[in-house]
């Protein structure tokens, strides 16, 4: 609450901006570590060295938390081609699976009209990605990529893969909703509805 306060009080204060940067980096309090961080990409977003603090600290905060406040600042304005790499890079690299996920769902709404997003989302979805990406990746390409026949062949592929139900039960879902009358699809349908 201090941080927030501080940031709302004495936003004018060019020291405000400077504590913010030195809470949102230092300390072993990881809530205000992540408070900073979200203050500083609401309210200091275009001040010179916000986009490289909240990348750093996206990237290399020990904990999930502070990776995931950055992530969310780093989204909420600007969309850049740095950014881009970043999430790609926390999508298959971050140890937390929910930040993968979330950078998952950030790359999908962001960056749609890139190639490369498709691709790295195929690409989580097929691989050995944990299923909460995966399960991420295939909503995402269904929602974004929902014409691409490369995303129909998958989608159907894990469809039909009875490896790990929550991931066939998303890929059912999504495939029922673009082609609800597809045989093939009620049938899987209707044998997850049994199960």
């Amino acid at each position: 609450m201090a941080v927030l306060a501080l940031a709302a009080g004495w936003r004018g204060d060019p020291e405000t901006r400077s504590l913010l940067v030195d809470l949102a980096g230092d300390g072993d309090a990881t809530y205000v570590r992540a408070t900073a961080v979200r203050t500083l990409g609401a309210g200091w977003r275009d001040a010179p060295g916000t986009v490289a603090l909240l990348h750093d600290r996206a990237e290399h905060d020990p904990e999930h938390c502070v990776r995931t406040a950055a992530v969310q600042a780093l989204v909420m304005h600007r969309r850049t081609p740095d950014t881009a790499v970043l999430l790609r890079r926390l999508a298959t690299d971050d140890p937390y699976a929910h930040l993968r996920a979330h950078a998952v769902h950030h790359l999908a709404a962001g960056w749609r009209d890139d190639p490369e997003t498709g691709a790295l989302l195929r690409r989580i979805v097929a691989g050995p990605a944990d299923d909460i990406s995966r399960i991420a990746a295939i909503r995402a390409l269904a929602g974004g990529w929902r014409d691409d026949p490369a995303t129909e062949a998958l989608l159907r592929e894990r469809a039909a893969d009875e490896s790990f139900w929550g991931l066939q039960r998303v890929a059912v879902e999504s495939l029922a909703e673009r082609w609800p009358y597809d045989p093939e699809i009620q049938a899987l349908a209707a044998r997850l509805a049994d199960d």
